[in-house]
């Protein structure tokens, strides 16, 4: 990992299942309805872990080979929508964003879930951090593809030399090398391991939200 002393930004774009939010218990009981429902055996949690940041359809399409994906999306999409209490938020979430939204940094969210997203940020009281917001259904290349995370950063005015990306998967770092961004940072509390985030090789390698404020503070243009 590169220090990235001199690196300076001015915008911050978050992911949000295991970055923001503790998704863990709903996708994993999501994607085993799911493929169950539909008479595929059920896979493992690191299995499904191993899916999550790509986007929905195509981790099914990996997941329930030959399937109708449409009709397997929608069945995942319903259990999804009617559970949303089992979503949970990380310890310091919004002491964190409060850090940073106080400094002026620029925020926003590009994530691989759906149209949901805006009453799942709504739900956790974080919708408020945002400026923009992007997911899936707003582009048409997904992670790791850096589409998503370009179109939130031209909405807030930041260069991608002038912003970081922040995720708990190697597609989130991916994403961010791929627009060119100052920083990434992988946080190990979601659905990638460590060392899956270390051989993406981020910026730097968190393990809580309490340590992305001594990070990101210090380099705001």
């Amino acid at each position: 990992m590169t220090s990235a002393v001199s690196k300076k930004i001015k915008a911050a774009i978050f992911d949000v299942d295991g970055m923001l939010l503790d998704t863990r218990n709903l996708l994993f009981r999501a994607y085993a309805h799911t493929l169950t429902a539909h008479g595929y055996p059920r896979p493992s949690n690191e299995e499904i872990a191993a899916h999550v940041g790509m986007e929905v359809k195509q981790s099914y399409a990996e997941l329930a080979p030959g399937s109708d994906i449409d009709l397997i999306h929608a069945t995942h999409r319903e259990f999804h929508d009617n559970n949303l209490d089992l979503i949970a938020d990380y310890n310091g979430l919004i002491n964190m964003l409060s850090q940073l939204k106080k400094a002026k940094l620029k925020l926003g969210v590009f994530t691989s879930r759906g149209p949901s997203t805006p009453k799942v940020l709504a739900n956790a009281k974080i919708d408020k951090f945002f400026e923009v917001v992007i997911t899936a259904a707003d582009v048409a290349h997904h992670k790791p593809h850096p589409e998503g995370l370009l179109k939130a950063l031209e909405s807030l005015n930041a260069e991608p030399k002038k912003a970081a990306m922040l995720g708990d998967s190697v597609y989130d770092v991916e994403a961010g090398k791929n627009a060119g961004v100052a920083l990434t940072i992988g946080i190990t509390h979601g659905f990638g391991t460590r060392e899956s985030l270390e051989d993406a090789k981020p910026d730097f390698i968190v393990d809580s939200l309490a340590e992305i404020p001594p990070i990101l503070l210090g380099r705001i243009s």
